[in-house]
């Protein structure tokens, strides 16, 4: 699956690569391991796919076809895309995963990271933002 993963990654096809190492990540997770080099190149894939093209990235949003898994412990849960800290309205643990609803217009710089806040949704509805760093994204389907 990784020969697979970056042979599409060499295409450009960045969003089948993110699908391959979203299948690993989870074997791995299954298994109860947990690789660094997965995690790695599944962060690195996914940036890819969120960057390269950002229509087609913004289209399979706006479609559902986009979901994400958080990769850091206590990740704050916001009701805006805005740093302050009467804003936050949960935090996330590692790995888990939301349906992504939509991405704001701008990207904000935030320490030496510069992306956007994404508009997310728990399993049980519940709709908020989360900075773009926190999360790897996937395709639900590949059209």
């Amino acid at each position: 699956m990784i020969e697979l993963a970056k042979e599409y990654a060499n295409l450009g096809l960045w969003k089948y690569a993110v699908n391959c190492y979203y299948w690993l990540f989870n074997q791995d997770i299954i298994k109860g391991g947990f690789s660094t080099v997965i995690v790695r190149d599944f962060q690195y894939y996914s940036n890819y796919w969120e960057f390269s093209n950002e229509d087609n990235f913004r289209h399979d949003i706006s479609t559902n076809s986009v979901r994400a898994i958080i990769n850091r412990e206590n990740v704050n849960f916001r009701q805006e895309p805005e740093l302050i800290d009467d804003n936050i309205i949960g935090v996330f643990g590692l790995h888990e995963e939301l349906q992504v609803l939509q991405r704001n217009n701008f990207r904000q710089s935030i320490g030496n990271v510069r992306t956007y806040w994404y508009k997310v949704s728990t399993d049980e509805g519940i709709e908020g933002w989360v900075y773009g760093q926190f999360l790897f994204f996937y395709p639900t389907s590949i059209n």
